[in-house]
């Protein structure tokens, strides 16, 4: 038989361990929380380190000092801290590959691996129980990545020379490119292809031809090209006109009037108003450098428009503009810095952009020869019907043609030689976030 008194031993040893037992659990809790809330400041100050390092690369300032700023006042010596643009090895030993997917289509929207800056943050923790199992610090290696993309200024429409706007959703059958029905004129198009949001079409397979490989990139279907061309790209449509708008150059007040100069004979932009755009009574002329209105560019141009550095801008939302060839051509070349840099000629977005050029309500721009003096400079009408007829010489406009129609119906070849380097780029806001 077991005694009271013995009970009372066995009761006693039993609470001995179980006190034991929680002491461990609580000594654990303690160092486990220690240790938790050390990697999690670690990770913070990582984010945040990696984020201000950013935004000084944006602003071509240290990233490092940067970095070293946020570290130091979370607590962290500059030994412990590693930072790295472009990234390398992390607290697994292998260097991450953050560099997002791109646009396969659009060669100028790319990513750099130099974008990039990574904080490693390696630390440690001394423990308040640990040392009686022999564990005296905690380790901790946290890493983030952020990204600082700049301000880069990128061709719009995936860099392509000519760009026909109308989309599917107006008629499956329209095409937005058309090589048009002249048995002897052909298109040569050079560095850079055709982009249509709906139908391309060539009238056979040697109408259109690409010198240096590119070819046409369809939303909808390409007909008679002799490349290979990339069809139903449905997933590189354009809204039209909201996907249109923030590619266009900045709308100018047009609060200046021109006037002649007797000095040299061009025509120049009212004083104190340089850049703002000055209206101008009559298209044809010789233009010194400037941008330049034009509030009514209807009828048939049969002077010359020469000038370099100048930018036109139609805000006539229902011209029919013809430069007629031979006297009446345009030989002009966009400027070469500033705000409507490669810009020539653009006109807004207009709520009933142009079906066909019986369409009297719409823009209709056609354009036959330029002389012997090359166009430099996109031409940028998205709501208008542009038929281009032949240029004066094999490599006469260094453009890119963007309309909402853009066809040919003249008898001349039509050679558009494309350098994204003269023409229109429009403005791709930096960008700083954190993707690790």
């Amino acid at each position: 038989m077991v005694t009271q008194k013995s009970q009372r031993g066995q009761a006693l040893v039993l609470i001995v361990f179980g006190i034991v037992g929680l002491i461990g659990i609580t000594a654990l809790a303690v160092d486990s929380g220690n240790a938790f809330g050390a990697r999690r400041r670690a990770q913070s100050a990582a984010d945040n380190a990696a984020l201000s390092a950013a935004l000084a690369k944006i602003n071509t300032q240290s990233l490092i000092t940067a970095a070293y700023n946020i570290t130091r006042v979370n607590g962290f010596v500059d030994s412990e801290v590693t930072i790295q643009n472009p990234p390398g090895p992390g607290c697994n030993g292998t260097t991450p590959n953050p560099v997002r997917q791109t646009n396969p289509l659009d060669p100028y929207n790319t990513d750099s691996i130099n974008y990039y800056i990574q904080v490693v943050i390696r630390s440690s923790v001394d423990t308040y129980f640990g040392p009686v199992i022999g564990i005296n610090q905690v380790n901790n290696c946290v890493q983030a990545i952020a990204r600082a993309k700049p301000l880069r200024y990128i061709p719009p429409f995936y860099g392509n020379a000519v760009v026909g706007l109308a989309p599917p959703d107006e008629d499956e059958d329209e095409n937005s490119y058309d090589s048009g029905t002249s048995e002897s004129a052909k298109w040569i198009i050079k560095g850079g292809g055709i982009f249509t949001n709906n139908n391309a079409y060539a009238k056979d397979w040697n109408s259109v031809t690409f010198p240096d490989g590119d070819c046409v990139t369809a939303v909808g279907t390409a007909t008679h090209f002799n490349c290979p061309a990339a069809e139903n790209m449905t997933e590189y449509a354009y809204e039209y006109p909201e996907d249109i708008l923030p590619l266009m150059p900045p709308t100018p007040p047009c609060d200046g009037t021109a006037y002649v100069d007797p000095a040299d004979g061009k025509i120049h932009e009212e004083t104190g108003f340089e850049g703002r755009g000055s209206n101008i009574a009559s298209f044809t002329g010789d233009y010194a450098p400037g941008v330049y209105c034009i509030t009514d560019a209807g009828g048939e141009i049969r002077g010359s428009i020469t000038g370099a550095g100048v930018t036109f801008y139609i805000s006539d939302l229902d011209a029919e503009l013809k430069f007629r060839g031979e006297g009446g051509f345009i030989a002009a070349q966009a400027p070469t810095i500033g705000t409507y840099k490669g810009v020539l000629i653009f006109a807004p977005i207009t709520d009933s952009p142009c079906t066909d050029f019986t369409d009297s309500d719409a823009q209709r721009i056609q354009i036959r020869g330029n002389g012997s003096t090359p166009i430099v400079g996109t031409i940028i009408i998205p709501s208008a019907c542009i038929d281009y007829r032949g240029n004066g010489t094999g490599d006469a406009m260094d453009s890119m043609i963007v309309g909402y129609y853009v066809t040919s119906n003249g008898t001349a070849d039509v050679t558009v030689t494309y350098h994204a380097d003269n023409n229109y780029k429009f403005p791709d806001p930096p960008v700083i976030e954190l993707v690790k």
